[in-house]
């Protein structure tokens, strides 16, 4: 059976960052909270339980998985909560942002009261710097995802204690980094091992030291991609303007630099970290707890969410990624599921690209050939597609056995495949429990090859080449039948931009419904986005094959991809939420970002292409 911890959940009553109803330092000083080693370890549990209601809520993996438009959802959605998902960012006067900052502040104030509270602790001081690098790698990881979503936030680095704590501006975005890299370096150098951590509390999963290093890996793979197209991004408020990125007062003077830091972080946690690739894909989405070689001690992980009853933690994962009924599931003996199954789905572009990539059995519908399979065995492991069985329809009502229900792209129209990856057998109609990824091995393949393509390096480091081919490989090796699944051969990208291309969509294949595919797309600046993802999705969605799909959940309904710079700007950070700025006595109107601010009214409902690039004559539609 999985181990699990002990989770002693930490709950602050902070509504937003600026709503507190009592000190929370308060309530975890209280007895002997910090008085022995288990105490200590306690209120990390506690910790980690607060840091996964963010991850494992409807808000975080419905809503802002869906405003990635590599990721798409179920039923015909309407009005800004449709249209945010479209433009790829999350609205101000729409609550899902002001959701999951309030969430991420929550874990960000836990983490400074139990920092604060080490500080008067009688444990040895070996062992409080030990627990205090797992709280400010927690800290770090909360920051990190605010800062990708809303540039400027407010740095707190001790614990609120009334609502006045919390009145304070928002903080650069440099500052913000400055924290998350002093407190990945402080964590790296003080955490436990994984054998210390094993050897303490007996428990499996839990984040080791080298998590610190793989998380510096990201962030200087993001102040690297930020740095090479600084004209592309979108760093600035209303107050200040456009601001343009700069990182030298951290020490990185340039994007070289930070793609050279990425590359040896990477490179650290791949051959001197605890982590290895599983053998066969598949394993890592097995969440059958009676079985051998289930995901929950994959060697792979470096930092999951563990989603479980008895820690009060569960997950939205499976009820929004399932078809209801599934056989396979305890779902499918059920004749009441959740009203929500299957919302958050592949984006069929993403299917069909994988097999344009790869190669795999097609179908021909009149003069139209599009793929139904892929010759990667990852796909298999990721999505339901093509046909799945069930035990009843949509409304309950019993089939009396198992029978066959077609889907994307044997049933095309308007359908779309589904998510696997959070296939648990125990699985009904109240919720999941596989665990959630923030981060595995096969980022820092990722993070390596991209650094190496972008410094031109082919040496002792290895080169994009060899890295990607490590994830190849496992690939072949998930397969029943042998899989014949190409190999890159070096020098089969003929640019640079090719390479760094072609690596992005090997994330996604690996990766994709982990819910990385808004920062993956996002990081690399407004004219990287275009180029690559939302003008091929554009000339994807006027194909003859998708103009049902087309007519129903995109422009028939008023719905336009950005397709300027400038409206691609616009979409690279989410709006800061209007209720902090609204209540928040510190902030006002002019404190929204700077891009975000101008909203350029080019997919509004009902709406048309204004200040929108127009199609070209050979793009005209026909509805």
């Amino acid at each position: 059976m999985k181990k699990i911890f002990a989770v002693i959940v930490a709950v602050f009553a902070l509504v937003s960052c600026r709503i507190l109803d009592e000190d929370p330092s308060t309530r975890l000083l209280q007895g002997s909270a910090f008085d022995t080693q288990k105490a200590l370890d306690a209120q990390i549990f506690g910790l980690y339980g607060t840091m996964g209601k963010v991850f494992t809520s409807s808000a975080w993996f419905f809503n802002f998985n869906c405003a990635s438009p590599l990721v798409h959802w179920k039923d015909t959605r309407s009005g800004l909560a449709l249209e945010q998902c479209l433009r790829g960012t999350l609205y101000a006067d729409q609550n899902t942002g002001r959701s999951i900052l309030a969430g991420m502040f929550t874990t960000i104030n836990t983490a400074n009261s139990v920092i604060q509270g080490l500080r008067t602790s009688p444990v040895p001081q070996e062992q409080k710097d030990e627990i205090e690098g797992e709280a400010r790698l927690i800290r770090a990881i909360m920051y990190f995802y605010a800062v990708r979503m809303f540039g400027d936030v407010p740095v707190f680095t001790s614990p609120m204690s009334s609502d006045k704590d919390a009145y304070v501006k928002r903080d650069s975005f440099v500052k913000v980094y400055d924290l998350i890299l002093k407190d990945l370096e402080y964590a790296f150098e003080n955490m436990r091992t994984a054998e210390r951590q094993k050897e303490i509390t007996g428990l499996s999963g839990r984040a080791d030291k080298y998590a610190a290093k793989a998380f510096l890996a990201q962030v200087y793979l993001q102040i690297a991609s930020i740095l090479s197209s600084p004209s592309d991004q979108a760093f600035g408020t209303i107050a200040s303007g456009e601001i343009v990125p700069d990182f030298s007062e951290l020490g990185i003077d340039s994007a070289s630099k930070a793609w050279k830091n990425a590359l040896l972080c990477a490179d650290e946690v791949i051959n001197k970290g605890p982590y290895s690739l599983e053998e066969d894909y598949r394993t890592l989405f097995n969440w059958d707890p009676q079985s051998a070689d289930n995901a929950f001690f994959s060697e792979e992980r470096i930092f999951a969410i563990q989603v479980t009853p008895n820690g009060g933690i569960s997950s939205v994962a499976s009820t929004y990624s399932l078809p209801a009924y599934m056989v396979g599931t305890l779902n499918a003996t059920l004749l009441t599921h959740a009203s929500t199954p299957g919302m958050v789905r592949p984006c069929r572009y993403v299917f069909q690209k994988w097999g344009r990539t790869y190669g795999g059995p097609v179908r021909t519908s009149g003069s139209d050939k599009f793929f139904v399979g892929c010759n990667d065995p990852r796909l298999d492991a990721s999505y339901i597609y093509n046909e799945y069985y069930a035990t009843a329809d949509n409304n309950g009502n019993p089939y009396g056995e198992a029978r066959k229900v077609e889907v994307y792209p044997m049933k095309n129209s308007t359908d779309q495949a589904y998510f696997k990856k959070y296939l648990y057998p125990q699985f009904d109609q109240d919720a999941g429990y596989a665990d959630y990824y923030l981060l595995r091995l096969p980022e820092m393949y990722f993070i390596a090859a991209e650094a190496c393509a972008e410094l031109g390096i082919n040496g002792s480091l290895g080169d994009s080449y060899d890295y990607i081919e490590c994830i190849h490989q496992r690939a072949r090796n998930s397969a029943s039948e042998p899989s014949s699944q190409p190999a890159w051969t070096k020098g089969q990208f003929a640019t640079k931009d090719e390479l760094v291309s072609a690596i992005f969509w090997e994330r996604v294949f690996e990766m994709g419904g982990e819910g990385h595919e808004w920062f993956d797309s996002h990081r690399r600046g407004a004219r990287w986005l275009l180029d690559n993802v939302y003008e091929p999705l554009h000339q994807f969605l006027l194909e003859n094959e998708q103009s049902t799909y087309r007519n129903v959940y995109w422009y028939a309904r008023g719905y336009e991809l950005p397709r300027t710079l400038d409206n691609v700007r616009n979409c690279l950070l989410c709006d800061y939420p209007e209720y902090e700025i609204l209540y928040n006595q510190a902030l006002n109107s002019s404190d929204q970002n700077y891009f975000n601010s101008s909203k350029a009214c080019f997919s509004v409902t009902g709406g048309g292409n204004i200040d929108n690039e127009k199609y070209d004559e050979e793009d005209k539609l026909d509805w």
